[in-house]
């Protein structure tokens, strides 16, 4: 996926990634999850927030003016998904969604 490498966990700096998990309803949908968190008692017990890869790509879109795509996002440099906000470094400046 073309942010790979480029999320990362606001609780713990460990990268985050793309995992499928189904819903309540039974439909499957895609989430970007701590490392760490996934890696359960291995890890560093992590709590960091999942987020849903729509709201992800959202707040990304949002923020560079157009759809977030593996062409646009050329220009992302760092995404640190914190427990109230979505952390956003473009080209050396840091914005907050």
């Amino acid at each position: 996926h073309f942010l790979y490498g480029k999320v990362f966990c606001g609780a713990c700096g460990a990268p985050m990634t793309r995992r499928t998990v189904n819903t309540v309803g039974g439909a499957k949908c895609k989430v970007w999850t701590c490392r760490e968190r996934h890696n359960g008692r291995r890890g560093n017990g992590c709590k960091g927030r999942n987020i849903s890869e729509e709201e992800l790509l959202k707040a990304i879109s949002e923020q560079m003016g157009r759809p977030a795509t593996e062409r646009t996002v050329a220009e992302l440099e760092r995404v640190v998904i914190e427990e109230n906000e979505i952390k956003i470094s473009l080209n050396e400046t840091e914005i907050y969604l």
